[in-house]
């Protein structure tokens, strides 16, 4: 009889076979077992996260239409990995995204990568980011966006007269050009520290400010999925991390420099305060009821770098996209239409207040204009997860009538980018037509570039302030100046979700050029 002693098998054989049993009870429980199972999807997606890894790290951002195409074949709602469903649904936005005041948290594996969790926007628990948030929602009111106007308007029209002085020069991007202008520039450094750094005036407006900054949060979906690579990053010196990846390396350098910022502000003290031009951001924090843990420096850093990074990236790819339709070619339909209103409603566009942005917002087809410009922009693609922490929400799907009781704690998220190219609600999506908001109104309920509920974007006051001044300042006095150069549709079709809207890789960007 032949005897067996279990002693004698080589412990790298029991680990292996433990792994593996533990590996395929994992993947029953999560198949079978776990609260999500009922829903469908893909089951390898159900079992592990290197299923998204794949699609998005490896195949560079493809996982937003991976998912797209997963609702084709399973149906409105979709689990997309262990933890997490997509809905397709727009009528279910509200549910997911609390227009009421019903608690919604963020999922903090997904906001985790960069080191912003001390930032409004990185917090994941509702009471707080709603304490965060209220110190910062006056100054992004719309009753203060109009206050300083004079200071958005003064910047827009800064921009403009750079245009004339090119006349006759190299074409450039038009994106740099916005970007110089936008939040994570001139403006919101105006708003954060009280002066910005005159990025419109450098040549070619300063491109690597906001190419640094796209390719830093370009990284974030492979440091989410390695959150020690993440840790690393933080910890090591720009220039020890710069041979190893100079793209991240340059995104630190440009946090720590916000930093530094930050921290002159801070040690300037309330006499400061008291004789600055204008109140700005920090001068609303540092004199606000919040506890002294929020306002340190870390944390005020950190808010400053969502503000910053998210003001330029979303706005001025959206103005981007707008004026690559509005100067394409087989668009002129609609550039005469925009420019033939602000013609009527500015017929001097030299007078005080002629560009008053209370009467801009009631301009119809500058209205059309800007809504398409954010349909197609995206200001983001990245999921904005919410869950609901105490509530059991219930999916019907409209079609099948079958009930989906989402439990709470799931990671929810109905994604921006994808409601916007729905054909269900946008017929023909991919095409640039301004003219849909003129003859269904009712369109707006499918707007969501901004989010809904508590946790919408904060600085969609200014946002808007800044489209409506530079877009109708743009083609009411200089819309014979401009005209695409070496650009076509490609340069502005979303190919890529990296947290940011990609295009082809070889895309020289939206290059214009001024004419005499």
């Amino acid at each position: 009889m032949i005897s067996f002693d279990p002693t004698t098998i080589p412990l790298h054989i029991v680990l292996a076979v433990v792994a593996v049993a533990y590996l395929i009870a994992l993947a029953v429980y999560r198949l079978w077992f776990s609260p999500l199972s009922h829903v469908p999807g893909p089951k390898l997606a159900a079992i592990t996260l290197w299923y998204e890894f794949y699609y998005d790290c490896v195949l560079r951002g493809q996982y937003i239409f991976k998912i797209e195409q997963l609702h084709r074949q399973y149906g409105p709602i979709l689990r997309i990995n262990p933890w997490e469903i997509h809905i397709s649904d727009i009528e279910f936005y509200d549910e997911v995204y609390a227009v009421s005041n019903r608690k919604r948290e963020r999922w903090a594996w997904n906001i985790a990568p960069g080191g912003f969790i001390g930032s409004m926007g990185g917090t994941a628990d509702h009471d707080l980011h709603r304490v965060r948030r209220s110190a910062l929602a006056p100054f992004f009111s719309k009753s203060s966006t109009r206050k300083l106007q004079h200071i958005i308007d003064g910047r827009v029209q800064f921009l403009v007269a750079s245009f004339q002085r090119r006349k006759g020069d190299e074409p450039f991007d038009i994106k740099h050009a916005f970007a110089a202008l936008t939040n994570a520039t001139d403006l919101v450094m105006e708003y954060t520290f009280g002066y910005n750094v005159n990025r419109v005036s450098h040549k070619n407006y300063d491109p690597k400010f906001h190419d640094n900054f796209v390719a830093g949060l370009s990284k974030m979906s492979l440091l989410r999925h390695f959150p020690w690579l993440d840790r690393c990053a933080r910890t090591i010196p720009p220039h020890l991390l710069a041979p190893f990846s100079p793209v991240v390396a340059q995104f630190w350098k440009e946090k720590i420099a916000i930093t530094t910022q930050a921290r002159e502000v801070m040690e300037a003290g309330a006499d400061a305060i008291e004789t600055a031009d204008h109140r700005t951001i920090y001068h609303d924090i540092l004199s606000s009821k919040l506890p002294p843990e929020e306002k340190n420096l870390e944390r005020l850093a950190q808010e400053a770098q969502i503000l910053l990074s998210a003001g330029t990236l979303a706005t001025s790819w959206i103005m981007t996209v707008g004026c690559y339709h509005l100067l394409a070619p087989g668009n002129a339909e609609y550039l005469n239409k925009l420019h033939s209103e602000l013609r009527d409603a500015i017929p001097d566009p030299l007078a005080e207040n002629a560009f008053e942005l209370t009467k801009l917002e009631q301009l119809p087809y500058l209205t059309a204009c800007v809504n398409e410009m954010m349909r197609l922009g995206n200001g983001t693609t990245t999921r904005l997860q919410r869950i609901a922490p105490s509530e059991t929400l219930i999916f019907t799907s409209r079609k099948t009538k079958k009930i989906y009781p989402i439990p709470p704690g799931t990671p929810i998220s109905i994604s921006n980018f994808l409601v916007h190219r729905n054909p269900d609600y946008f017929s023909e999506p991919s095409k640039f037509n301004p003219d849909r908001w003129i003859e269904n109104p009712k369109l707006t309920k499918y707007l969501v570039a901004f989010s809904k509920g508590t946790r919408q974007c904060i600085g969609m006051h200014l946002a808007n302030a800044e489209m409506y001044l530079t877009i109708a300042r743009l083609f009411r006095n200089y819309v014979s100046l401009l005209e695409l150069y070496d650009t076509t549709e490609q340069d502005v079709i979303i190919v890529a979700d990296l947290l940011v809207p990609a295009v082809f890789k070889e895309s020289k960007g939206v290059r214009l050029r001024v004419v005499s």
